[in-house]
């Protein structure tokens, strides 16, 4: 009888792991869903910035030089700017549908919804005033805005970078194979 009691509980662990197996294995592609979705958007939002910010350099050398900006500088920036405020809603609401399916998973979706609504947004906005600057005072203001986004991007950066670590652990269950 003690045998056959000893069997059963192994047959019942046996059955109830298989299954917890399996739900890590989904909570795990949840998390994997979480960081595909923000490297998608991220990549697509540091392209736009880089091409954002040599505009903005043009724009800056110009008018340190006394030079005419042309229109045309300013439609790709307008351009740049709409096609960026794109990114971080199709990014957002992307990361908002796709659930996590661990704790670290929540974390990092925590913090990367918080850099694109706290860091690139802010940012696609400063840039977006210049396209209305005309005065020596609006611009500075700007130049004023994207620092501040700097500094706002360097920390949440900093934790995004934590959050993926700790994901990527050895000791976490979703990094075993």
């Amino acid at each position: 009888m003690i045998g056959r009691r000893a069997l059963l509980v192994l047959a019942a662990a046996v059955a109830l792991a298989v299954p917890a197996s399996a739900v890590a294995k989904g909570e795990c592609a949840a998390d994997q869903r979480v960081i595909a979705a923000w490297s998608k958007g991220f990549d697509t939002h540091v392209r736009i910035v880089d091409d954002q910010l040599v505009v903005l350099q043009q724009i800056f050398t110009l008018i340190s030089s006394n030079q005419q900006v042309p229109h045309e500088v300013f439609v790709r920036l307008q351009t740049l700017v709409r096609q960026h405020d794109a990114v971080i809603n199709a990014t957002e609401r992307r990361l908002v549908a796709t659930k996590a399916g661990t704790a670290k998973g929540r974390t990092f979706k925590r913090l990367a919804l918080r850099y694109f609504r706290e860091v690139a947004r802010p940012l696609n906005r400063c840039l977006a005033q210049l396209l209305t600057a005309d005065t020596t005072v609006k611009l500075a203001a700007v130049g004023t805005c994207v620092q501040k986004s700097e500094g706002a991007r360097n920390e949440l950066s900093r934790a995004l970078t934590r959050a993926l670590a700790r994901m990527r652990a050895a000791k976490d269950p979703c990094t075993k194979q």
